[in-house]
């Protein structure tokens, strides 16, 4: 893929010829490399942290590693589209391709989440190892939903889908913990966890990605420093996106690249963050999850667990 006239959005996926599937994270991207992580190794799933595959990066392929890992235009083979993918199995009956019925059951989910929801099927997609595949016996089905008002609509009804038929709660063992929290921090985030859980015994996840009139400029920001604040939750509307994004009343934005920080926190939760502060015009943030600081994380200041 030599051109830049197509546009690339968090969650899409691009394959390479040297056989690593990368996923994009982000909206913002260079003419030629577009920001991403690495899934796959010649189909098997990469278990790993970010830090450590852009090690292996730098070892195997270091085209792929820039200031962080960056996949060339030139090295795309196919840039696949959780939209695309959803619509396409929609309309094109299943084959028997389909070995262990996870696409079936895929649409099926997202078709219940539409009418649960009242949101336009064509407002979701199918991203991660169905998007570029067909999943075996243990994948899960991870779905999107386009649009920052679709994303409100979830925050506030998730909690409902879970009287339904056919839908549980997911397994706080299926939660990506996010480091440097005590394992009772943990088990109290993981009671607020909505956006995960199981569809007649297979893991789905719900995350969001925005519609392309949403993606704002990406503004520059200089590095103050580590450092350790009190603030509160003001909205939450941005926490099912990639980063999670949390606004504060002290105007300053808490953004992790910790995704097991999405859906937990609420307006008026009392929080103190240890993380990366930035500066712009614009304002400030503090980041969570950042390849530079030590012990960054997100604790709440209550005692009792979070309800």
């Amino acid at each position: 893929m030599k051109s830049a006239a197509r546009k690339f959005r968090d969650k899409d996926y691009l394959l390479t010829a040297a056989g690593l599937i990368f996923n994009v994270l982000g909206y913002h991207h260079t003419n030629d490399k577009i920001t991403a992580g690495l899934k796959y190794i010649n189909g098997d799933k990469w278990e790993h942290s970010y830090l450590d595959s852009i090690n292996w990066l730098k070892q195997h392929h270091p085209e792929y590693v820039d200031r962080w890992i960056e996949v060339p235009l030139a090295k795309i083979d196919t840039h696949l589209c959780p939209q695309q993918r959803l619509a396409e199995l929609i309309q094109t009956p299943l084959v028997s391709s389909d070995e262990h019925g996870l696409l079936a059951k895929s649409v099926k989910l997202i078709q219940k989440l539409s009418e649960f929801f009242r949101i336009p099927i064509q407002d979701f997609g199918l991203t991660d190892s169905l998007l570029w595949g067909h999943g075996t016996e243990t994948s899960d089905i991870d779905v999107v939903v386009y649009g920052k008002s679709n994303a409100t609509i979830l925050l506030d009804q998730l909690a409902s889908l879970f009287h339904e038929p056919d839908f549980q709660l997911i397994d706080p063992r299926y939660i990506q913990r996010p480091p440097h929290l005590e394992q009772t921090e943990f088990d109290n985030l993981a009671t607020r966890k909505k956006n995960q859980g199981f569809y007649q015994g297979t893991r789905f996840s719900l995350r969001a990605v925005r519609n392309w009139n949403e993606i704002g400029p990406d503004p520059l920001f200089q590095t103050v420093g580590d450092k350790e604040l009190n603030l509160t939750i003001a909205d939450h509307q941005e926490s099912m996106f990639y980063p999670v994004i949390y606004p504060t009343k002290e105007n300053v934005e808490i953004v992790s690249f910790e995704i097991g920080y999405e859906c937990v926190f609420r307006p008026g939760d009392l929080v103190t963050v240890f993380g990366q502060l930035e500066e712009s015009t614009k304002g400030s943030r503090i980041l969570v999850g950042s390849n530079q600081g030590h012990g960054q994380r997100i604790q709440s200041r209550i005692n009792d667990p979070l309800s």
